[in-house]
């Protein structure tokens, strides 16, 4: 009979810092997708919060995750 072994101690270890490492790398090609809007200073005011409600879609996809 083969021998069961069960993941536990060491074994996992490499496990979580593989799933670590994966988790950074997404992370960061989807903070990349990120575009800093071009607004005049002076209608930063204004302009701002418009050109970051473009984005909404993007900003709301990290909260779900």
């Amino acid at each position: 009979m083969p021998t069961v072994r069960f993941l536990e101690g060491e074994d996992t270890d490499r496990i979580a810092a593989l799933s670590d490492g994966l988790f950074a790398i997404v992370l960061t090609l989807l903070v990349l997708q990120f575009q800093v809007p071009e607004i005049p200073a002076d209608r930063a005011a204004t302009e701002l919060p418009a050109a970051l409600a473009d984005q909404q879609t993007l900003l709301l996809s990290y909260s779900n995750n």
